[in-house]
Parts: C-alpha cells; sequence; structure tokens
C-alpha cells in the first residue's frame, strides 16, 4: 500500500525533480560507453518519473539511501540496446524497448548498484563464495527496489525471478580475478 508522501516531502521532490531536469538536459554525449547514447530529453523524463517514485518510497531505506546519493549526472543515463551497470565508467544505460516508466525503475535497479550496494565492491573478500554471496544479495536488493517503482508508478510488476547463470557468472568472474 501506498502512503501519501508528506508536505515536506513534496517540497522535496519539486526540488529534486526541477534539479534532475537540468542536469539530465546538460548530460554529454561523451559520457555514454560504445554502443549506446546520450537522449537528454528522455534522461530527463525518466529522472523526474524516478525521483517522484522515490519520494513516494521514502519509507523505504533502499529508496531513501539512493534519493540521497544519486546524482543523476554520475553516473548518467545512456540508451542502447540492453541494460547494464558499467561499472568503470558509472553510467547506467538503459534498453531502448523500455518505456520510460519500467525504464525509471530500471534505472533505480543499475543506480542502486553504483550508489547503494555495489554489485562487486573493490574492497578485498575472503573468499569467491562470499564475494559471489554479496553479489546475489546487492541484485536481490536492487530487484526489490526496482519493483516497488514500477508498482508505484503504475507499470505491470514482473515476477521475481534470478537471471538465469547470473551466480555461476559472478563466480566465474571472482575465479578470473583471482587468478591475475
Amino acid at each position: 500500500m501506498i502512503r501519501a508522501c508528506p508536505p515536506a516531502a513534496a517540497v522535496v521532490l519539486v526540488a529534486i525533480a526541477s534539479t534532475l531536469a537540468c542536469s539530465a538536459a546538460s548530460a554529454r554525449p561523451e559520457g555514454c560507453p560504445p554502443g549506446s547514447r546520450s537522449d537528454p530529453a528522455r534522461s530527463a523524463r525518466i529522472a523526474t518519473q524516478l525521483a517522484q517514485a522515490l519520494a513516494m518510497l521514502a519509507h523505504e531505506p533502499d529508496a531513501a539511501a539512493l534519493a540521497r546519493r544519486w546524482n543523476p549526472a554520475q553516473p548518467a543515463l545512456c540508451f542502447g540496446e540492453r541494460n547494464e551497470a558499467r561499472e568503470q565508467e558509472r553510467v547506467a544505460v538503459l534498453s531502448d524497448a523500455l518505456d520510460d516508466v519500467n525504464a525509471a525503475a530500471r534505472a533505480a535497479h543499475l543506480l542502486h548498484h553504483h550508489h547503494v550496494t555495489p554489485v562487486w565492491p573493490a574492497q578485498p573478500t575472503p573468499s569467491c563464495a562470499h564475494k559471489v554471496a554479496r553479489a546475489m544479495t546487492a541484485e536481490r536488493a536492487a530487484h526489490a527496489l526496482e519493483r516497488a517503482v514500477q508498482r508505484v508508478l503504475g507499470a505491470r510488476v514482473a515476477q521475481d525471478a534470478d537471471r538465469p547463470g547470473l551466480q555461476a557468472a559472478y563466480a566465474e568472474r571472482c575465479r578470473r580475478e583471482r587468478a591475475r
């Protein structure tokens, strides 16, 4: 059930939305990785929707944390063939196939990885099993936020399912890193 925003949250929402729209409008195309592109107008629309959703979800710890830490210029919102959080560039690439509401929800997921719970933190861990467990915990939290944003924005919420092979892919990534 969605609770109404308190008056203070509405003021914050307006301030965030205007800041996001201005920041997204000034996004630089060269900030997007190869194979993706900038779309300032779409970025502004998505950023505004995401800011509204985060304000409505302010009672949720992960939504509140993202709202506090997210600067729409870092990572920039870029668009391409598939969704991905580009760790090195700190860019969220959103699929062209998503409508703006679902793109805002996916942006929440990808930005959660950059600003709240990184999937692959740089700190050393005792084992690959530990690092993979942390990555899967981060994925579950990001998926939960994505679904919450979909709900508050009125989108159809997809079934909660782990991407097949994700845990195995993280385990392989860890083995490769440790072999270097």
